[in-house]
């Protein structure tokens, strides 16, 4: 029977925040991340996906791996037809907006003892803000570099406690305070993205706010340039 499954390096990442022991992971795509898991720390998995052609593609992955006792897929939109008895909820590869929208429409959620683990493929920055403002607290996050993509993975609980944060948390996160090997080249790429950003907005002079927000976060990240 197989039984090692080689991860990528943000799946890998996103392995090692898992804490709790019922996992739901919400867009499974093939499920190597739920085999991974079921094979290695956690006791069960629900695997979801929205579509039924990377569920079937799943359910085969999850023959193969001789784990079909330890996972059930759930064909649904979101965290909808998961149990609550998930302690960890995993959501990576979808844009930070869809993330807000499943996590925010689920109050079982709003939970100390259920993490969330979020990795954002847009709206990062929208993403620490909007957490924050519905009473959840990022407690660390872990930056990767894999060839030409950065990714940033979030792992958060609710705490209750409804705050704004500034622009340069915002910006940053708690990224800064990773022990990553990626730290320093992740927010490199971050300002080289920005400052392209900016100099776009700049050749076309049209949107002055919007100029003047990607000069502040510039400015922020210009540490790294």
């Amino acid at each position: 029977m197989k039984k090692y499954l080689c991860l990528s390096n943000r799946l890998k990442a996103i392995a090692n925040l898992v804490k709790g022991d019922i996992v739901a992971d919400i867009g499974c795509d093939h499920a190597y991340l739920s085999i991974f898991l079921a094979i290695n720390k956690c006791s069960y998995v629900y695997a979801t996906d929205v579509r039924k052609k990377p569920l079937e593609r799943a359910k085969q992955n999850i023959k193969n791996y001789g784990v079909e006792d330890k996972i059930k897929l759930i064909l649904t939109d979101g965290l909808r037809n998961v149990p609550e008895e998930v302690d960890t909820v995993i959501m990576s590869g979808m844009g930070g907006k869809l993330m807000e929208r499943i996590v925010f429409e689920q109050d079982w959620l709003k939970n100390k003892n259920k993490q969330l683990i979020l990795q954002p493929q847009t709206f990062l920055m929208e993403l620490r803000q909007n957490l924050y403002l519905n009473g959840y607290e990022i407690e660390l996050e872990h930056p990767v570099v894999e060839s030409d993509k950065t990714y940033c993975i979030i792992s958060a609980r609710y705490s209750g406690c409804v705050k704004n944060i500034s622009l340069r948390d915002a910006v940053l996160g708690k990224v800064r305070n990773s022990n990553s090997q990626y730290l320093s080249e992740y927010l490199k790429r971050k300002y080289k993205k920005c400052n392209k950003i900016l100099s776009g907005l700049r050749m076309s002079g049209l949107d002055k706010q919007r100029i003047k927000k990607y000069e502040q976060i510039c400015d922020i990240l210009s540490e790294w340039k």
